[in-house]
């Protein structure tokens, strides 16, 4: 009586679930019926003709350095300090070492200098961000 009965329910259950799952295999068929509908749009050629929309910074850095090295002869700039090296325009340098046509003869916390002869340039690390502060206690 009771395997009978548990029988009779698992009937049941796969019937519903069997009828439950035809519905949902009618949506899903529906849907890509409604997917497979040829869409047209836009040409190739009107697709070149438009500006790009996003945004490459990377491109813009490279610029700017061009613009800024035609606008001086010389350009450096200083990307870290650690211990008693500096890394100047992507190349590391230590006290007494030829930059260009400058010497680095003295590295600070937060810059370093350079001299040639009486001249003397002080390179700063430039900040990313004025929202984000760095303390050291």
């Amino acid at each position: 009586m009771g395997n009978k009965l548990l029988i009779s329910i698992l009937i049941i259950f796969f019937g519903f679930s069997s009828l439950y799952a035809n519905e949902e295999l009618k949506k899903i068929d529906s849907l890509i019926a409604k997917i497979k509908v040829k869409r047209v749009g836009i040409d190739s050629k009107n697709i070149k003709k438009l500006k790009d929309p996003f945004y490459y910074e990377k491109k813009y850095k490279v610029e700017r350095i061009k613009k800024l090295k035609r606008k001086y002869k010389h350009y450096y700039r200083l990307y870290a300090i650690l211990n008693d090296k500096a890394k100047i325009n992507r190349r590391w340098y230590k006290i007494g070492s030829k930059v260009g046509i400058y010497r680095l003869y003295k590295i600070c916390d937060n810059c370093v200098k350079l001299r040639k002869g009486n001249k003397v340039l002080t390179l700063f690390i430039p900040r990313k961000s004025r929202k984000i502060k760095i303390s050291g206690k």
